[in-house]
């Protein structure tokens, strides 16, 4: 924050303050220059992102360590489903707004987004009970959408609007909003459903985020397809890379330098447009990797704070303004975003120690030779070798 110029008197410095102070409780972003809907940013200490949920909802603790330790959060689809009575009907939006005023209590100006997919139908939702069946190739869990029904666009737009209308609210992440470009009639239709979205937040009166997810599925065999990228950016703030370095069946080279130098360059491209870019990273294991419900949450919380250098030091040498770092083995509260304590029950305060040292500005773009990056910040240094896997990150 800007201190006062020395002229002004008493009056005006009481003026300021309170101008200030209200513009804090009422507008998520942080950053001088950024657009009104931006969330916090800071190069302070690493900025940092969340997609996430909790089937029980958060507690208290989690609530608060979750509002006052990333930028912005993206709460996910099924957030409270667990706090239904038997036989009560799923009102998803209902926890989702209870979730966001708790959130907002503990920091008004966290950036809170409504998590809504544009791909498949997950029926959490009371509005699912106006979904029509000609609008989806089925209305149970996993079906499509047909998303250039004019009816669905309506409905799936008024969903949205209506929910970032609420005053805790302060956005959308859309889900499938960045589909494979070999989808062609897909993301074609895209286009009108995003527009129509852009179009209603503009005429709610209050700074409104549009989020996009599937970055990665802008590249092709040589980076990213810019104009494709671009074309479907035009509507929202921003997107996030999902997969970063992300190894599974579908893409067995997901891990191969070759690609990951490719994902590092497509990041740097697109954030130096001024979009948001949301950079989700990955410990050597996953939610869905074999054998792992057997492993003890201790030993995978002692293997994730090992694994995080790679990924955050690959983030560091692409991070522009508005890039964020996100960092779990999954999407649910017990899967890494934030840690909890071995039985599962308290906030590990802890967390990941490299995301709380001071990091300061950036003091160049990075230098890349090969396969190795290197770049300096004002309070570390980094190195990344893709073709070995490893990464240093020497905090001053």
């Amino acid at each position: 924050m800007m201190g006062y110029p020395r002229i002004l008197d008493r009056l005006s410095a009481f003026i300021t303050t309170v101008v200030v102070a209200v513009s804090a409780a009422t507008c998520c972003h942080a950053a001088a220059g950024a657009p009104a809907s931006y969330p916090p940013f800071s190069w302070r200490h690493v900025p940092t992102y969340a997609d996430l949920g909790s089937y029980t909802g958060f507690t208290s603790a989690e609530a608060k360590f979750l509002a006052t330790h990333f930028s912005a959060l993206s709460i996910e689809k099924a957030q409270g489903l667990a706090l239904r009575k038997p036989g009560e009907p799923r009102n998803g939006e209902s926890e989702f707004l209870r979730t966001a005023r708790q959130l907002k209590k503990f920091n008004p100006r966290v950036c809170v987004l409504f998590y809504w997919a544009a791909d498949q139908v997950f029926p959490f939702y009371q509005a699912d009970e106006a979904l029509r069946s000609t609008w989806v190739t089925t209305k149970k869990q996993g079906g499509l959408y047909k998303i250039n029904n004019l009816g669905f666009q309506r409905w799936w737009v008024n969903v949205a609007a209506n929910m970032v209308a609420h005053k805790n609210v302060d956005g959308v992440f859309i889900d499938g909003g960045l589909p494979p470009m070999a989808w062609k009639k897909r993301a074609a239709a895209l286009l009108p459903l995003e527009k129509r979205l852009h179009d209603k937040l503009a005429r709610l009166n209050k700074p409104s985020l549009i989020l996009l997810n599937g970055l990665e599925d802008c590249m092709n065999s040589t980076g990213l397809n810019a104009a494709y990228a671009n074309t479907h950016l035009q509507y929202s703030d921003g997107a996030m890379f999902e997969h970063f370095d992300f190894v599974y069946s579908g893409d067995p080279t997901g891990g191969s330098p070759k690609r990951v130098k490719a994902e590092m360059m497509a990041i740097m491209a697109e954030a130096k447009t001024g979009k948001i870019v949301v950079v989700k990273g990955w410990p050597n294991f996953n939610w869905i990797t074999p054998g792992i419900d057997t492993i003890p949450y201790s030993t995978l919380v002692k293997r994730a704070r090992k694994d995080i250098t790679f990924p955050l030091a690959c983030f560091l040498i692409c991070a522009q303004r508005y890039t964020y770092f996100q960092y779990s083995w999954g999407y649910s509260v017990g899967q890494g975003s934030i840690l909890l304590t071995a039985d599962k029950k308290k906030v590990d305060q802890r967390w990941y120690p490299q995301l709380e040292k001071p990091l300061g500005r950036p003091l160049g773009e990075p230098d890349i030779h090969g396969y190795i990056f290197t770049r300096k910040f004002e309070h570390a240094s980094v190195w990344v070798d893709l073709s070995t896997h490893q990464a240093r990150i020497q905090w001053k």
